[in-house]
């Protein structure tokens, strides 16, 4: 393993590096509720001593060659197989561990000792946890990966940190989502090994990364486009902050107003980060259900800023809308829509693209031409196979 405080100093770097480009973007960094309640400190260093003191001498070791934190990815887990994994993670993904006989690790132990690390300038018991997590993957079968979403967040920054460039354990970002982070050690996976994109224009945004150390592996979900389409409008929400997320409410309440009077139904999809009590003052009808769902019921009509659910919406064949930020008519869309609504515009257009589409609707004309999209399984095996050519190009030129 690295010097354990050359760990320690890449963790703090980049965790505060990527809190500080929260802040600035008006977002409220993680906070796990530690660091403001010195008692619940103690308490908690203790009992991560006494775990961390059993599970040492429980002598764990890992076999399996694939490791995932979090359920996220289930798709992906389910390609694999559940029986070649091993999740880590808390108690839901326990739970599901559980009921599908998959091997699990909580990893609760690294997200409670980094906050007492990180706020409560509380080493040692970081430092037990990086060794007893260092020791748990390293030790029995060699040449492991670890998938993350994530290489920012405790977890994510931890692993990343701890395995970067390891003779005996990968770690693999697998994008969760097209964003446009371009501060020095802000972009998610410029901390891992691999990263497996959504789209080719991520390279640009992730720090170091190269058509060498990268793979498009696209949606981690088997693509079927529905045969039919319904009458539904999504209005979806974007992560935005202050005087830019005013704005995007305001163009999305023009948009309701315009569409009220034709023969259609429209939804506003709040940001998973949206105050949802927001949204249901300024919007008629709210929809929450899982993408995938309605991504598979039928084709809709998606209208939106820059969210990767409208890139998501586009792959499964529906017709997407991509508006214009306030200063920026081109919005620096990192992905392609099938008609664009520049700012300051009126939006009238919009009524035209979505009768025309009703109309085809109606008439059982094809709504939008198909294209052929690998199976989930395919398209991991082809990343897997980039993956492994670099890692011995790198053994190679050692």
């Amino acid at each position: 393993m690295t010097d354990i405080y050359s760990i320690l100093r890449k963790v703090y770097y980049r965790y505060d590096g990527h809190t500080t480009y929260l802040k600035n973007r008006g977002d409220t960094p993680y906070n796990y509720g530690l660091h403001n309640a010195p008692i619940r400190r103690f308490f908690s260093e203790k009992i991560l001593y006494l775990y961390l003191n059993i599970v040492k001498c429980c002598n764990q070791k890992i076999e399996k060659k694939y490791i995932f934190h979090g359920t996220r990815y289930i798709e992906v887990i389910k390609a694999i197989g559940f029986e070649n994994v091993v999740i880590l993670g808390g108690l839901s993904e326990f739970l599901y561990c559980k009921n599908n006989n998959i091997s699990f690790v909580w990893v609760g132990c690294i997200t409670k000792s980094f906050e007492l690390f990180f706020h409560g300038g509380y080493l040692d018991v970081y430092i037990k946890t990086i060794e007893y997590i260092h020791n748990l993957l390293t030790e029995g079968r060699k040449n492991k990966i670890i998938f993350l979403w994530e290489d920012v967040q405790p977890v994510g920054v931890t692993l990343s940190s701890v395995f970067y460039k390891s003779n005996s354990v990968n770690c693999i970002c697998i994008q969760h989502g097209i964003y446009e982070i371009i501060e020095k050690d802000s972009s998610v996976g410029s901390n891992s090994d691999y990263n497996f994109l959504l789209n080719s224009s991520q390279m640009k945004y992730i720090i170091g990364s190269t058509i060498e150390n990268t793979c498009v592996i696209g949606l981690p979900c088997d693509i079927k486009r529905p045969n039919k389409a319904d009458n539904r409008v999504y209005l979806v929400g974007s992560p935005e902050n202050g005087a830019k997320y005013l704005y995007h409410l305001r163009c999305f309440l023009t948009l309701q107003k315009l569409l009220a009077d034709l023969s259609v139904d429209v939804y506003y999809r709040p940001h998973p980060l949206e105050n949802i009590g927001i949204c249901r003052v300024f919007f008629n009808h709210i929809d929450k259900s899982p993408k995938y769902k309605i991504f598979n019921n039928a084709r809709s009509i998606y209208i939106g800023f820059n969210s990767t659910l409208l890139y998501e919406a586009g792959e499964f064949g529906n017709l997407t809308i991509g508006l214009g930020g306030e200063t920026d008519d081109s919005n620096d869309r990192p992905f392609g829509v099938d008609f664009e609504l520049p700012s300051g515009d009126s939006y009238s257009g919009v009524v035209e693209i979505v009768s025309d589409f009703m109309l085809k609707n109606i008439n059982n004309e094809p709504v939008l031409a198909d294209k052929n999209i690998d199976f989930l399984k395919s398209r991991l095996e082809k990343c897997l196979c980039s993956f492994y050519s670099y890692n011995i190009r790198n053994e190679n030129s050692k």
